[in-house]
């Protein structure tokens, strides 16, 4: 039997897509080239009072609205990064990267970035599907709560029967309401879902991230 046809889930999510892939949020925009996870958080290991503690000396020689200036245009966060490499599955739905804040990080949130690489099994019994987006059984979603995930909305999904590797990658600013609903529940988490016997989701990369900076106040 024919399983029933995807359908899309109504989101309000104020997303910037950076790769030419579907997803269901009515603010996504997106573009031909892809700009990489490491170019919005360079991974090193800053912590808070690291930043408060350059922002300190920086005042001695700037004014802080300078200040302020030169620490987010060197996007000098705190980084909090969850990665996942090499996962296959099938008909299930995997946890495969969460972020747990505590109290102090829940108010610092600058912003948060998803990045994810991969494909499904290649191959499926509907050739007039192939290599579109139409009863794509393997999709990715994002839960920034601790409810059930199958009530997220679909973020990504994979090209149907297409084995080549897909890049999705996807950044939420302070004003968007995932990190506002991160910062309320004060965790977030990357799903990955594969529908039905012989569909397969092949991750080779997952990495959630969530940039954190001090506010003066």
């Amino acid at each position: 039997m024919t399983p029933p046809a995807a359908t899309k889930s109504k989101t309000k999510w104020r997303v910037k897509s950076r790769a030419k892939v579907p997803n269901n949020s009515q603010d996504a925009t997106t573009s031909q080239t892809p700009v990489s996870v490491e170019k919005l958080a360079v991974a090193r290991a800053v912590s808070l009072a690291d930043v408060v503690r350059v922002r300190m000396m920086l005042q001695r020689l700037l004014p802080i609205e300078l200040v302020e200036i030169v620490l987010h245009d060197a996007q000098y966060y705190s980084v909090v990064t969850s990665t996942q490499k090499q996962l296959i599955f099938h008909d299930d739905d995997r946890e495969i990267c969460t972020i747990s804040l505590n109290e102090r990080q829940r108010r610092c949130i600058q912003g948060i970035s998803a990045l994810i690489r991969g494909h499904d099994q290649g191959w499926s019994s509907y050739p007039e599907d192939r290599g579109t987006y139409r009863n794509s059984w393997t999709w990715y979603s994002l839960a920034t709560s601790n409810a059930r995930n199958g009530d997220a909305p679909r973020l990504a999904t994979n090209r149907h029967a297409d084995g080549t590797t897909q890049t999705h990658e996807f950044d939420w600013d302070r004003q968007s309401e995932v990190v506002r609903d991160v910062a309320s529940s004060g965790m977030v988490a990357l799903w990955a879902h594969a529908r039905y016997p012989g569909w397969r989701n092949f991750i080779e990369e997952a990495r959630l991230s969530v940039m954190l900076y001090p506010s003066l106040s």
